[in-house]
């Protein structure tokens, strides 16, 4: 490796928040000499990364994948079809004609249908409520976050407190092909425990990849700062 390509490498490093440190051991680690790696550190200090307004620019407000929708959906209809479980163990009980409180079987199949719709239609509209205001954005300091349709919820994580990110894919998530990140800090205990200060569901497979990347980058280079 030339000195240009050498200098070429340490800039590529600092551009990805890699500390002096970091790219130093990784040269020396590779069979560069300690003094040459020094001096071409030292030149290279002429041109230091750029600051982070420059750096990381604001991604603006995002929205998660459309197919979370279909997520949001079987979830909302879980409580409904436990109720419609519990419904039809009551149908069974008073279509005994043994039973004192006898009722039609049309009345119950009725109660059923009209129970079994109204969930359905609830679970539809909920889920497109829930998508269209569940929103994400990196800030040039900060990960933040939005969601809930009749109460908000607003999440703020700085860059410099994010000790780890974890991509999740369950047993929906890999039906419908999408991804859960979770964003943990210092006072969430440990990485890929239940709790995480920061979740974002239902995104694809390739943005949850390149968002976790870039909150790597943005972590890395905040704490360097």
């Amino acid at each position: 490796m030339s000195n240009q390509r050498l200098t070429d490498y340490i800039k590529q490093q600092r551009e990805a928040g890699k500390s002096e440190e970091e790219i130093k051991n990784s040269l020396l680690e590779v069979g560069r000499q300690e003094e040459e790696v020094d001096k071409v550190l030292g030149n290279s200090d002429e041109a230091p990364p750029p600051p982070p307004s420059e750096l990381f620019s604001s991604t603006g407000s995002k929205q998660l994948d459309p197919r979370v929708t279909w997520i949001f959906f079987v979830r909302f209809m879980i409580p409904f079809l436990v109720i419609l479980a519990s419904y039809s163990l009551m149908m069974i009980a008073l279509l005994d004609p043994g039973t004192v409180h006898n009722i039609s079987t049309s009345t119950l199949v009725i109660s059923f249908i009209v129970i079994l719709l109204f969930g359905l239609s609830f679970s539809h509209i909920w889920s497109k409520l829930s998508y269209k205001y569940y929103l994400y954005e990196l800030t040039e300091d900060d990960f933040r976050k939005e969601c809930g349709v009749i109460f908000k919820k607003y999440e703020t994580i700085s860059y410099e407190r994010i000790q780890n990110i974890n991509i999740q894919r369950g047993i929906l998530d890999r039906i419908f092909g999408l991804s859960s990140l979770k964003i943990f800090t210092a006072g969430t205990g440990v990485p890929g425990a239940a709790g995480a200060e920061g979740l974002l569901p239902g995104l694809s497979e390739s943005v949850a990849e390149e968002l976790r990347s870039e909150l790597i980058r943005r972590s890395r280079y905040s704490k360097n700062q």
